[in-house]
């Protein structure tokens, strides 16, 4: 029954699925670790974790750290972190999403099926969004996109979202560039 987490600046890893299914878990705190990456499933399905606050040292989230992380409804993702992983924040209760402008990387699936999705903010820094990666974000109303030259995206990436539902935020004078993208 274990409902709270806070590491010691003397933790420098979390194993390949470590508090998996840890159900009762609440609030994770790993600010004052000095954690660079989180092993793969480490959190998974801890559907109950409505806070988690990740470390300033932290470069990148592994494949479905925080999948079905179901109450999960906000998250800062620090200013260090380069990739976000394939499934990372999978079915999680995000209801908007800052990409941190360290972040290149937003992965397969990295967001799919986030039901309360409103917002998604993409910096420039971000250089590839992997296949599937907002999948069935039914409720995505903005996706704001700091990026001059559109990416070369597959239109998986939002699969399940009628778009036309969408306001796409461009930078000022890339407008023409994004109508003709393909």
């Amino acid at each position: 029954n274990l409902s709270s987490i806070n590491f010691t600046s003397s933790i420098s890893a979390i194993g390949y699925m470590a508090f998996r299914n840890c159900t009762s878990l609440l609030s994770i705190d790993l600010s004052a670790t000095i954690l660079t990456e989180i092993g793969g499933y480490a959190f998974l399905r801890c559907e109950n974790t409505v806070s988690i606050i990740l470390p300033n040292t932290l470069e990148s989230i592994g494949d479905n750290v925080f999948h079905y992380c179901e109450s999960l409804t906000q998250i800062n993702i620090p200013n260090t972190v380069k990739s976000i992983g394939t499934r990372a924040f999978a079915y999680s209760g995000l209801t908007s999403i800052d990409i941190p402008s360290s972040v290149t990387l937003i992965d397969n699936y990295a967001f799919e099926v986030c039901r309360g999705m409103k917002t998604v903010n993409v910096p420039s820094s971000v250089t590839s969004i992997g296949d599937y990666a907002f999948y069935g974000n039914y409720t995505l109303e903005a996706f704001n996109i700091d990026i001059q030259v559109p990416l070369a995206i597959t239109t998986s990436v939002f699969q399940g979202r009628n778009l036309s539902l969408v306001t796409l935020s461009v930078p000022v004078g890339s407008d023409s560039a994004y109508s003709t993208a393909s």
